[in-house]
């Protein structure tokens, strides 16, 4: 679509106007605190990400303001899922240095990890809305973004004509997209819900004051992570508050965690994740990836979260396959909100070994 001149200078352009709107908008997640957010994991560094990279320190993971913002480029890659450094892999600016340490110690030091599993969930989970919330609110600045975007591409004598108007409808694409998925407003019940277990302290029976909390551990291996909030639907829309979901290390190391997060009183909307499921987790329901517990597990995260991290072993994998294809199209149609069956194999298997 775009000769190697054009994209060099897409991706230049792209790259100074995306500083310039990230930084303006920056500020800590933690209420009431207005100091800058420093840059940091949602999954940690050096206990996780090292675990899952390849030599020189790689893996494959989404960005999606930088997705959206250089959609037409993207579109001739790999898709959703890029290559890059650990240092970059599933980072946002979400809290100042001083929440960062604070709120995660129990995550994250190693001479002050917690054992109780609803506090591992909990700030996992938390971490989780902010890297979404803050990322969705990258996002919402992009049209602005593109606008600037196309007008400086059209004054570039550079770009062919061409080129211009088929940046023009990639950019309507994009800006559709966005319009039909992304409402920031709607984190505002779930992020004050949080900051009640935070004011009240993350203990056990606070947490499930607030919160209505499954999980289920898996005896896989760490090929594959997840985490962030946002909106399911099974059915018709509603207007109830986004949960949360991720699939994360063992709060022993021994495997992986399902865990599904939502507000007190939502249950009921979520009948498959908190009735079914749970009855799925016998040895013959894990035999292979399309066991119907894997299947709707990675079929749900998919759906649902923009934060997703591969170990390039398994991305190399699939791509030798149609796997890889097949779950760039399950994305891109979860993403455009077309129907899809939740409990069907899609044609790829994030719980492979490698």
């Amino acid at each position: 679509m775009y000769n190697k001149i054009e994209k060099k200078i897409f991706k230049h352009t792209n790259g100074e106007l995306t500083k310039k709107a990230l930084k303006e908008q920056r500020c800590c997640y933690f209420p009431g605190c207005s100091k800058k957010p420093i840059k940091s994991h949602s999954f940690q560094k050096r206990a996780v990400l090292n675990k899952i990279c390849d030599k020189s320190g790689n893996v494959y993971f989404t960005d999606l303001p930088n997705t959206y913002s250089d959609y037409e480029t993207k579109l001739e890659n790999t898709g959703f899922l890029h290559k890059g450094h650990i240092n970059d892999a599933s980072t946002f600016f979400g809290f100042c240095s001083e929440h960062d340490t604070e709120i995660f110690k129990p995550i994250e030091v190693e001479t002050e990890l917690t054992d109780n599993i609803y506090e591992y969930l909990f700030l996992y989970a938390y971490r989780g809305l902010a890297y979404s919330h803050v990322s969705e609110k990258s996002i919402k600045t992009i049209p602005s973004l593109l606008t600037k975007k196309k007008a400086a591409l059209e004054k570039n004598p550079k770009i062919e004509n061409q080129s211009i108007v088929n940046y023009r409808v990639t950019q309507e694409i994009v800006l559709a997209m966005i319009k039909e998925r992304y409402n920031v407003d709607k984190y505002q019940v779930l992020k004050q819900h949080f900051e009640k277990v935070l004011k009240n302290g993350i203990e056990e029976k606070v947490i499930k004051q607030f919160f209505d909390i499954m999980y289920i551990k898996l005896p896989v291996s760490m090929n594959c992570l997840a985490l962030g909030a946002g909106d399911l639907y099974f059915g018709e829309r509603h207007e109830e508050p986004p949960i949360c979901q991720g699939l994360i290390p063992d709060i022993d190391g021994t495997g992986m965690i399902y865990f599904f997060i939502c507000v007190k009183g939502q249950k009921h909307l979520y009948h498959l994740i908190f009735e079914i499921l749970p009855q799925c987790t016998s040895p013959i329901f894990l035999s292979d990836g399309r066991s119907p517990l894997l299947v709707i597990i990675q079929n749900l995260l998919l759906m649902n979260l923009e934060n997703i991290v591969i170990r390039p072993e398994l991305y190399n994998k699939m791509k030798e396959t149609d796997e890889m294809k097949n779950m760039n199209r399950f994305y891109t149609a979860s993403i455009l909100n077309q129907n899809i069956q939740i409990s069907n194999f899609q044609g790829f298997n994030l719980f492979q070994n490698v």
